[in-house]
Protein backbone atom coordinates (compact mmCIF):
# COMPACT_ATOMS: atom_id res chain seq x y z
CA UNK A 1 0.00 0.00 0.00
CA UNK A 2 2.87 2.34 0.82
CA UNK A 3 4.41 1.78 -2.63
CA UNK A 4 1.08 2.34 -4.36
CA UNK A 5 0.71 5.67 -2.54
CA UNK A 6 4.23 6.71 -3.61
CA UNK A 7 3.47 5.87 -7.24
CA UNK A 8 0.23 7.85 -7.03
CA UNK A 9 2.11 10.87 -5.61
CA UNK A 10 4.71 10.61 -8.37
CA UNK A 11 2.01 10.54 -11.03
CA UNK A 12 0.34 13.62 -9.57
CA UNK A 13 3.68 15.40 -9.36
CA UNK A 14 4.33 14.62 -13.02
CA UNK A 15 0.93 15.86 -14.10
CA UNK A 16 1.14 19.11 -12.17
CA UNK A 17 4.74 20.01 -13.04
CA UNK A 18 5.29 18.66 -16.54
CA UNK A 19 4.59 20.06 -19.97
CA UNK A 20 1.74 17.54 -20.11
CA UNK A 21 -0.12 19.52 -17.45
CA UNK A 22 0.81 22.83 -19.01
CA UNK A 23 -0.52 21.68 -22.35
CA UNK A 24 -3.81 20.28 -21.17
CA UNK A 25 -4.60 22.13 -17.95
CA UNK A 26 -2.75 25.42 -17.61
CA UNK A 27 -2.06 27.21 -20.86
CA UNK A 28 -5.41 26.81 -22.55
CA UNK A 29 -6.43 30.46 -23.05
CA UNK A 30 -9.85 31.81 -22.17
CA UNK A 31 -11.45 35.14 -23.05
CA UNK A 32 -13.75 36.55 -20.37
CA UNK A 33 -14.73 39.85 -21.96
CA UNK A 34 -13.83 42.79 -24.16
CA UNK A 35 -14.12 46.56 -23.78
CA UNK A 36 -15.53 48.49 -25.50
CA UNK A 37 -18.03 46.32 -27.34
CA UNK A 38 -18.82 49.05 -29.88
CA UNK A 39 -15.95 50.91 -31.50
CA UNK A 40 -14.16 52.03 -34.68
CA UNK A 41 -11.24 50.83 -36.78
CA UNK A 42 -7.99 52.13 -35.31
CA UNK A 43 -9.38 52.41 -31.78
CA UNK A 44 -7.92 50.41 -28.87
CA UNK A 45 -9.81 47.40 -27.54
CA UNK A 46 -8.93 45.63 -24.27
CA UNK A 47 -9.37 41.85 -24.06
CA UNK A 48 -9.67 40.26 -20.62
CA UNK A 49 -9.07 36.59 -19.85
CA UNK A 50 -6.35 34.23 -18.70
CA UNK A 51 -3.45 32.16 -20.00
CA UNK A 52 -2.62 34.51 -22.87
CA UNK A 53 1.10 34.04 -22.08
CA UNK A 54 3.25 36.92 -20.89
CA UNK A 55 4.43 37.88 -24.37
CA UNK A 56 2.89 37.91 -27.82
CA UNK A 57 5.47 35.83 -29.71
CA UNK A 58 3.61 34.46 -32.78
CA UNK A 59 0.11 34.75 -31.33
CA UNK A 60 -2.50 36.51 -33.46
CA UNK A 61 -5.79 38.35 -32.99
CA UNK A 62 -8.46 39.02 -35.59
CA UNK A 63 -11.67 41.07 -35.66
CA UNK A 64 -14.41 39.75 -37.90
CA UNK A 65 -11.89 38.05 -40.20
CA UNK A 66 -9.34 40.91 -40.34
CA UNK A 67 -5.98 40.26 -38.65
CA UNK A 68 -4.14 42.69 -36.40
CA UNK A 69 -0.75 43.49 -37.90
CA UNK A 70 2.72 43.99 -36.44
CA UNK A 71 3.63 46.45 -39.20
CA UNK A 72 0.67 48.62 -38.12
CA UNK A 73 1.66 48.75 -34.43
CA UNK A 74 -1.70 47.05 -33.71
CA UNK A 75 -0.38 45.13 -30.70
CA UNK A 76 -0.08 47.68 -27.92
CA UNK A 77 0.13 45.61 -24.70
CA UNK A 78 0.27 41.89 -23.96
CA UNK A 79 0.19 40.08 -20.62
CA UNK A 80 -1.11 36.78 -19.34
CA UNK A 81 -4.58 38.16 -18.63
CA UNK A 82 -4.89 41.47 -20.51
CA UNK A 83 -4.29 42.30 -24.18
CA UNK A 84 -4.66 45.73 -25.76
CA UNK A 85 -4.88 45.92 -29.55
CA UNK A 86 -6.01 48.34 -32.24
CA UNK A 87 -8.88 47.29 -34.46
CA UNK A 88 -7.32 46.60 -37.90
CA UNK A 89 -8.36 48.05 -41.25
CA UNK A 90 -11.06 45.97 -42.91
CA UNK A 91 -12.49 44.61 -39.66
CA UNK A 92 -16.17 43.72 -39.59
CA UNK A 93 -18.60 43.33 -36.73
CA UNK A 94 -18.30 39.86 -35.28
CA UNK A 95 -16.37 37.67 -32.87
CA UNK A 96 -12.83 38.34 -31.75
CA UNK A 97 -10.56 35.37 -32.44
CA UNK A 98 -7.34 34.68 -30.56
CA UNK A 99 -4.78 32.21 -31.90
CA UNK A 100 -2.09 30.96 -29.51
CA UNK A 101 0.13 27.97 -30.29
CA UNK A 102 -2.13 27.07 -33.24
CA UNK A 103 -5.14 26.92 -30.91
CA UNK A 104 -8.00 29.22 -31.88
CA UNK A 105 -10.23 30.72 -29.18
CA UNK A 106 -13.41 32.54 -30.15
CA UNK A 107 -14.27 35.48 -27.94
CA UNK A 108 -17.18 37.92 -27.62
CA UNK A 109 -18.46 39.89 -30.58
CA UNK A 110 -17.59 43.53 -31.22
CA UNK A 111 -19.74 45.95 -33.22
CA UNK A 112 -17.80 48.25 -35.55
CA UNK A 113 -19.09 51.56 -36.82
CA UNK A 114 -18.31 52.63 -40.40
CA UNK A 115 -17.69 49.06 -41.55
CA UNK A 116 -19.97 49.48 -44.57
CA UNK A 117 -17.66 52.17 -45.94
CA UNK A 118 -15.25 49.42 -47.07
CA UNK A 119 -16.67 47.20 -49.81
CA UNK A 120 -14.72 44.09 -50.84
CA UNK A 121 -15.64 42.42 -54.13
CA UNK A 122 -14.35 40.39 -57.10
CA UNK A 123 -12.36 37.84 -55.08
CA UNK A 124 -9.57 36.29 -57.15
CA UNK A 125 -7.52 33.22 -56.31
CA UNK A 126 -3.86 33.92 -56.89
CA UNK A 127 -1.00 31.39 -56.79
CA UNK A 128 2.52 32.82 -57.10
CA UNK A 129 5.77 31.00 -57.82
CA UNK A 130 8.67 33.19 -56.67
CA UNK A 131 12.31 32.20 -57.12
CA UNK A 132 15.80 33.68 -57.11
CA UNK A 133 18.79 32.28 -58.98
CA UNK A 134 22.08 33.34 -57.42
CA UNK A 135 25.39 33.14 -59.26
CA UNK A 136 28.99 33.88 -58.27
CA UNK A 137 32.12 33.66 -60.41
CA UNK A 138 34.28 32.67 -57.43
CA UNK A 139 34.25 30.23 -54.52
CA UNK A 140 32.65 31.73 -51.40
CA UNK A 141 32.71 30.01 -48.01
CA UNK A 142 30.71 32.55 -46.00
CA UNK A 143 26.92 32.05 -46.05
CA UNK A 144 24.52 34.31 -47.91
CA UNK A 145 21.18 35.16 -46.23
CA UNK A 146 18.16 36.21 -48.30
CA UNK A 147 14.81 37.44 -47.03
CA UNK A 148 12.01 36.69 -49.48
CA UNK A 149 8.53 38.21 -48.88
CA UNK A 150 5.08 36.68 -49.27
CA UNK A 151 1.88 38.54 -50.12
CA UNK A 152 1.52 40.33 -46.79
CA UNK A 153 -1.68 39.66 -44.86
CA UNK A 154 -4.08 42.62 -45.10
CA UNK A 155 -7.71 43.51 -45.65
CA UNK A 156 -7.43 42.90 -49.43
CA UNK A 157 -5.09 39.86 -49.21
CA UNK A 158 -6.50 37.03 -47.14
CA UNK A 159 -6.21 33.28 -46.55
CA UNK A 160 -2.51 33.22 -47.36
CA UNK A 161 -1.15 29.67 -47.61
CA UNK A 162 2.45 28.65 -48.23
CA UNK A 163 2.51 25.70 -50.64
CA UNK A 164 6.22 24.90 -50.64
CA UNK A 165 9.72 26.29 -50.04
CA UNK A 166 13.13 25.21 -51.28
CA UNK A 167 15.34 23.17 -48.95
CA UNK A 168 17.59 26.12 -48.14
CA UNK A 169 14.75 27.74 -46.15
CA UNK A 170 16.11 28.78 -42.76
CA UNK A 171 13.22 30.33 -40.79
CA UNK A 172 9.91 32.17 -41.08
CA UNK A 173 9.69 35.64 -39.56
CA UNK A 174 6.98 38.29 -39.11
CA UNK A 175 4.35 38.97 -41.78
CA UNK A 176 5.23 35.97 -43.92
CA UNK A 177 8.86 36.98 -44.42
CA UNK A 178 11.02 33.92 -45.10
CA UNK A 179 14.76 33.77 -44.49
CA UNK A 180 16.81 31.49 -46.74
CA UNK A 181 20.45 30.55 -46.18
CA UNK A 182 23.03 29.44 -48.73
CA UNK A 183 26.06 28.09 -46.86
CA UNK A 184 28.64 28.39 -49.62
CA UNK A 185 29.10 28.98 -53.31
CA UNK A 186 31.12 27.09 -55.84
CA UNK A 187 32.45 29.14 -58.70
CA UNK A 188 30.15 29.47 -61.72
CA UNK A 189 27.37 27.35 -60.23
CA UNK A 190 23.79 28.61 -59.84
CA UNK A 191 21.92 28.19 -56.56
CA UNK A 192 18.13 28.57 -56.49
CA UNK A 193 15.84 29.54 -53.65
CA UNK A 194 12.10 29.48 -54.15
CA UNK A 195 8.70 29.54 -52.55
CA UNK A 196 5.15 29.10 -53.77
CA UNK A 197 2.13 30.60 -52.04
CA UNK A 198 -1.52 31.28 -52.68
CA UNK A 199 -4.05 33.75 -51.36
CA UNK A 200 -7.38 35.41 -52.14
CA UNK A 201 -7.22 38.95 -53.48
CA UNK A 202 -10.13 41.41 -53.29
CA UNK A 203 -11.03 44.62 -55.01
CA UNK A 204 -11.62 47.41 -52.51
CA UNK A 205 -14.02 50.32 -52.95
CA UNK A 206 -14.47 52.92 -50.23
CA UNK A 207 -17.58 55.05 -49.75
CA UNK A 208 -16.45 57.53 -47.12
CA UNK A 209 -18.37 60.71 -46.44
CA UNK A 210 -15.50 63.20 -45.97
CA UNK A 211 -17.67 65.48 -43.84
CA UNK A 212 -17.74 62.79 -41.12
CA UNK A 213 -13.94 62.45 -41.03
CA UNK A 214 -12.17 63.96 -38.01
CA UNK A 215 -8.57 64.81 -37.17
CA UNK A 216 -8.63 62.67 -34.01
CA UNK A 217 -5.22 61.04 -34.38
CA UNK A 218 -3.31 59.80 -31.36
CA UNK A 219 -0.44 62.22 -31.98
CA UNK A 220 1.73 60.70 -29.24
CA UNK A 221 1.47 57.10 -30.47
CA UNK A 222 4.37 55.22 -32.06
CA UNK A 223 2.07 54.55 -35.00
CA UNK A 224 1.44 58.24 -35.72
CA UNK A 225 5.07 59.26 -35.19
CA UNK A 226 6.38 56.52 -37.46
CA UNK A 227 4.01 57.20 -40.35
CA UNK A 228 4.45 60.98 -40.25
CA UNK A 229 8.26 60.98 -39.98
CA UNK A 230 10.74 61.22 -42.88
CA UNK A 231 12.20 57.99 -44.27
CA UNK A 232 14.54 57.07 -47.10
CA UNK A 233 13.04 58.53 -50.27
CA UNK A 234 10.20 60.20 -48.34
CA UNK A 235 11.75 63.51 -47.25
CA UNK A 236 8.74 64.96 -45.45
CA UNK A 237 10.88 67.25 -43.26
CA UNK A 238 12.56 68.99 -46.20
CA UNK A 239 11.51 72.69 -46.21
CA UNK A 240 10.56 72.49 -49.89
CA UNK A 241 8.20 69.59 -49.21
CA UNK A 242 6.75 71.35 -46.16
CA UNK A 243 6.17 74.60 -48.05
CA UNK A 244 4.60 72.85 -51.03
CA UNK A 245 2.35 70.78 -48.75
CA UNK A 246 1.15 73.96 -47.04
CA UNK A 247 0.52 75.62 -50.40
CA UNK A 248 -1.54 72.63 -51.58
CA UNK A 249 -3.73 72.08 -48.51
CA UNK A 250 -3.93 75.77 -47.49
CA UNK A 251 -6.33 76.11 -44.52
CA UNK A 252 -7.83 72.62 -44.89
CA UNK A 253 -7.89 70.64 -41.61
CA UNK A 254 -9.81 67.54 -42.72
CA UNK A 255 -7.25 64.75 -43.43
CA UNK A 256 -9.42 63.24 -46.18
CA UNK A 257 -9.54 66.51 -48.11
CA UNK A 258 -5.83 67.10 -47.45
CA UNK A 259 -4.94 63.74 -49.00
CA UNK A 260 -7.27 64.34 -51.96
CA UNK A 261 -5.74 67.77 -52.68
CA UNK A 262 -2.25 66.28 -52.52
CA UNK A 263 -3.21 63.33 -54.73
CA UNK A 264 -4.69 65.65 -57.36
CA UNK A 265 -1.56 67.81 -57.31
CA UNK A 266 0.73 64.81 -57.87
CA UNK A 267 -1.42 63.46 -60.72
CA UNK A 268 -1.62 66.88 -62.38
CA UNK A 269 2.06 67.85 -62.03
CA UNK A 270 4.14 64.66 -62.39
CA UNK A 271 4.82 62.87 -65.68
CA UNK A 272 5.63 59.16 -65.86
CA UNK A 273 9.07 57.96 -66.88
CA UNK A 274 10.81 54.68 -66.11
CA UNK A 275 13.42 54.73 -64.86
CA UNK A 276 13.30 58.23 -63.36
CA UNK A 277 16.01 60.73 -64.26
CA UNK A 278 19.44 59.45 -63.13
CA UNK A 279 17.58 56.40 -61.73
CA UNK A 280 17.13 58.16 -58.39
CA UNK A 281 14.03 57.13 -56.47
CA UNK A 282 13.33 59.99 -54.07
CA UNK A 283 10.44 62.37 -53.53
CA UNK A 284 12.72 65.41 -53.80
CA UNK A 285 14.11 64.37 -57.17
CA UNK A 286 10.60 63.82 -58.46
CA UNK A 287 9.61 67.25 -57.18
CA UNK A 288 12.60 68.92 -58.83
CA UNK A 289 12.29 67.20 -62.23
CA UNK A 290 8.52 66.67 -62.45
CA UNK A 291 9.29 63.18 -63.78
CA UNK A 292 9.27 59.77 -62.13
CA UNK A 293 8.01 56.22 -62.04
CA UNK A 294 5.43 54.56 -59.78
CA UNK A 295 7.84 54.63 -56.81
CA UNK A 296 8.45 58.38 -56.81
CA UNK A 297 4.78 59.14 -57.50
CA UNK A 298 4.08 57.27 -54.26
CA UNK A 299 7.04 58.68 -52.32
CA UNK A 300 6.07 62.24 -53.21
CA UNK A 301 2.43 61.64 -52.24
CA UNK A 302 3.54 60.17 -48.89
CA UNK A 303 6.04 62.96 -48.20
CA UNK A 304 3.46 65.69 -48.84
CA UNK A 305 0.84 63.89 -46.71
CA UNK A 306 3.27 63.40 -43.82
CA UNK A 307 4.27 67.06 -43.98
CA UNK A 308 0.55 67.88 -43.68
CA UNK A 309 0.19 65.65 -40.60
CA UNK A 310 -1.59 62.79 -42.41
CA UNK A 311 -0.04 59.32 -41.84
CA UNK A 312 0.91 57.78 -45.18
CA UNK A 313 3.08 54.95 -46.43
CA UNK A 314 4.40 53.39 -49.61
CA UNK A 315 3.14 49.91 -50.47
CA UNK A 316 5.65 47.82 -52.41
CA UNK A 317 4.97 44.77 -54.49
CA UNK A 318 3.87 43.80 -57.96
CA UNK A 319 0.88 43.91 -60.30
CA UNK A 320 -0.64 41.17 -62.44
CA UNK A 321 -1.33 42.38 -65.98
CA UNK A 322 -4.19 40.96 -68.03
CA UNK A 323 -1.78 38.68 -69.92
CA UNK A 324 -0.86 37.26 -66.44
CA UNK A 325 2.69 38.61 -66.51
CA UNK A 326 3.81 40.17 -63.23
CA UNK A 327 5.75 43.41 -62.86
CA UNK A 328 7.12 45.40 -59.91
CA UNK A 329 4.98 48.29 -58.69
CA UNK A 330 4.63 50.74 -55.81
CA UNK A 331 1.50 52.57 -54.64
CA UNK A 332 0.45 54.20 -51.36
CA UNK A 333 -2.04 54.41 -48.49
CA UNK A 334 -3.06 57.15 -46.07
CA UNK A 335 -4.72 56.68 -42.70
CA UNK A 336 -7.99 58.17 -41.48
CA UNK A 337 -9.10 58.04 -37.83
CA UNK A 338 -12.02 55.63 -37.28
CA UNK A 339 -11.76 54.30 -40.87
CA UNK A 340 -8.27 52.93 -41.39
CA UNK A 341 -5.89 52.79 -44.35
CA UNK A 342 -7.16 54.18 -47.67
CA UNK A 343 -5.44 53.03 -50.88
CA UNK A 344 -4.23 55.42 -53.58
CA UNK A 345 -2.25 54.82 -56.77
CA UNK A 346 -1.23 58.20 -58.17
CA UNK A 347 0.65 56.56 -61.05
CA UNK A 348 -2.41 54.57 -62.21
CA UNK A 349 -4.53 57.62 -61.51
CA UNK A 350 -2.42 59.50 -64.03
CA UNK A 351 -2.08 56.85 -66.75
CA UNK A 352 -4.84 54.46 -67.82
CA UNK A 353 -3.51 50.89 -67.65
CA UNK A 354 -5.17 48.28 -69.84
CA UNK A 355 -7.25 45.80 -67.87
CA UNK A 356 -7.26 47.82 -64.63
CA UNK A 357 -9.81 50.19 -63.08
CA UNK A 358 -10.61 53.49 -64.74
CA UNK A 359 -7.86 55.90 -63.74
CA UNK A 360 -10.30 58.19 -61.90
CA UNK A 361 -10.96 55.34 -59.40
CA UNK A 362 -7.50 55.12 -57.87
CA UNK A 363 -8.12 57.49 -54.98
CA UNK A 364 -9.83 55.34 -52.33
CA UNK A 365 -10.14 52.19 -54.44
CA UNK A 366 -7.86 49.35 -55.48
CA UNK A 367 -8.25 46.50 -57.96
CA UNK A 368 -7.58 42.85 -57.15
CA UNK A 369 -4.45 42.70 -59.33
CA UNK A 370 -2.10 44.57 -56.98
CA UNK A 371 0.13 42.24 -54.90
CA UNK A 372 1.41 43.92 -51.73
CA UNK A 373 4.65 42.44 -50.38
CA UNK A 374 5.20 45.09 -47.70
CA UNK A 375 3.40 48.05 -46.20
CA UNK A 376 5.62 50.78 -44.81
CA UNK A 377 7.48 48.79 -42.15
CA UNK A 378 9.51 45.59 -42.50
CA UNK A 379 11.61 43.98 -39.76
CA UNK A 380 14.22 41.55 -41.06
CA UNK A 381 15.31 39.57 -38.01
CA UNK A 382 18.91 38.36 -37.83
CA UNK A 383 19.39 34.81 -36.48
CA UNK A 384 21.68 34.42 -33.48
CA UNK A 385 24.43 32.87 -35.57
CA UNK A 386 25.01 36.17 -37.38
CA UNK A 387 27.48 38.34 -35.49
CA UNK A 388 25.72 41.63 -36.14
CA UNK A 389 25.28 44.68 -33.92
CA UNK A 390 21.48 44.71 -34.24
CA UNK A 391 18.89 41.97 -33.82
CA UNK A 392 17.03 43.19 -36.90
CA UNK A 393 17.14 45.71 -39.70
CA UNK A 394 14.11 47.93 -40.32
CA UNK A 395 13.26 48.56 -43.96
CA UNK A 396 10.83 51.15 -45.31
CA UNK A 397 9.49 48.56 -47.72
CA UNK A 398 10.49 45.25 -49.29
CA UNK A 399 9.57 44.94 -52.94
CA UNK A 400 11.81 42.09 -54.10
CA UNK A 401 14.19 40.66 -51.49
CA UNK A 402 16.83 41.64 -48.93
CA UNK A 403 20.31 40.12 -48.62
CA UNK A 404 23.10 39.96 -46.04
CA UNK A 405 26.58 38.41 -46.30
CA UNK A 406 30.06 38.94 -44.92
CA UNK A 407 31.15 39.38 -48.50
CA UNK A 408 31.01 42.16 -51.05
CA UNK A 409 27.60 42.23 -52.72
CA UNK A 410 29.45 42.62 -56.02
CA UNK A 411 30.37 38.96 -55.84
CA UNK A 412 26.74 37.92 -56.29
CA UNK A 413 24.44 38.19 -59.29
CA UNK A 414 20.77 37.56 -58.51
CA UNK A 415 18.06 36.87 -61.08
CA UNK A 416 14.44 37.19 -59.94
CA UNK A 417 11.54 35.19 -61.38
CA UNK A 418 7.95 35.69 -60.31
CA UNK A 419 4.97 34.23 -62.12
CA UNK A 420 1.35 33.44 -61.55
CA UNK A 421 0.35 29.78 -61.66
CA UNK A 422 -3.07 29.22 -63.25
Amino acid sequence: MKYILKIFVLILTFLFTSSYYEKYYIIKPEIFGVHPKKTYVGETVTIYGKNFKHYKDKSEISFGGADCQDYDFDYIYWSDNIIKVKVPTGAKSGNIELKIDNEKIVGPSVYLYNENCFIYSNPMDVTVDYSLKIFSNCDIKNPLYLWLPTAVSSDTQRNIIILNKSKNHFQTQMNGLDLFKINKFESNKIVTISKKFKYKSYQLDTTINPDFVTNDYNFKSDFYKYYTSPQGGIESSDPRIINLSKAIVKDETNPYYKAKLIYNWVVDNISYQFPPINTIWRAMDCLETGIGDCSVYSFLFCALCRAAGVPARAVAGHVIFIDETISVHVWAEFFLPKYGWIPVDANYGDIQVNGFLNKDKYFGCLDNRHIAFSKGRVLCEFPEEINYKENFVSLNFLQKYHTFANESQDKFIIYKSIKRIL
